[in-house]
């Protein structure tokens, strides 16, 4: 059964999977640079540099929230729908068993 109050449930994360993944790596590589980095003498150049990088990463993740959030509404309106692909006449059709 589907739970109407969680908006992260596990379906929606692995929907949302493909939007996680890259803004874990480029915040693993946002905090290598700033543990270990080497800053140019100019501080504008490390700033243009990180804001490169961490602006996307604000779009992706605002982008995702939004993303669950229709994924999850799409969930909960869900009903008697025929899957995309399939028609009305696909859904009434079934095998007959043969009684041989």
């Amino acid at each position: 059964m589907l739970d109407t109050d969680t908006l992260f449930d596990r379906e929606t994360l692995l929907d949302i999977l493909v939007n996680v993944v890259p803004v874990g790596i480029l915040l693993f590589f946002t905090l290598l640079f700033l543990g270990y980095g080497s800053y140019p003498s100019n501080t504008l150049v490390t700033v243009v540099q990180l804001s490169l990088i961490l602006i996307p990463v604000v779009v992706v993740v605002v982008i995702t929230y939004y993303a669950a959030k229709a994924v999850t509404k799409a969930e909960q309106a869900g009903g008697d729908e025929i899957p995309p692909g399939y028609s009305w006449a696909d859904a009434e059709m079934t095998p007959e068993a043969d009684d041989d």
